[in-house]
């Protein structure tokens, strides 16, 4: 997880010179996509969520339900904590798939192929393969 947020206050980070490129690229990525006029409609600025940084499974435990596990397990963690809503970015057609068959809404997405990396300048989701083709923001109220 990336941490607990409350309304649209920054992302909690630690020494950001420290921190791995690939680590900030995916911050600038989430960055742009939490801008208020983006999630306004769905978050509102008072309200604590709880923002994933990354859904991931090894290859070799692909399509055995994992996925799901995690994010029950997220969400059971998520309320017990008080927290009532998650939100998460996937440029993953699989995983918006999964996502959605767990009741989260995608309430923001940009192409793949027109996200400029602040940092390089580069479109660096421009070659993804298909079914890849969309970075969304995800969200559900618990």
């Amino acid at each position: 997880m990336l941490g607990l947020i409350k309304g649209n206050a920054p992302i909690p980070r630690k020494d950001d010179k420290k921190l791995p490129f690939k680590v900030k690229q995916m911050y600038k990525l989430v960055d742009s996509m939490l801008l208020p006029e983006r999630i306004s409609q769905f978050i509102d600025e008072r309200e604590e969520y709880v923002l994933l940084a990354a859904l991931s499974c090894r290859r070799d435990h692909r399509i055995k339900g994992l996925a799901s596990l995690l994010f029950s397990r997220i969400e059971s963690t998520t309320q017990a904590k008080g927290y009532k809503s998650i939100l998460f970015v996937s440029a993953s057609a699989y995983v918006h798939q999964i996502a959605a068959k767990q009741g989260y809404r995608a309430i923001t997405n940009i192409p793949c192929d027109e996200y400029v990396d602040p940092l390089t300048g580069i479109r660096v989701f421009a070659n993804m393969p298909t079914p890849h083709n969309t970075i969304s923001l995800f969200a559900k109220h618990l």
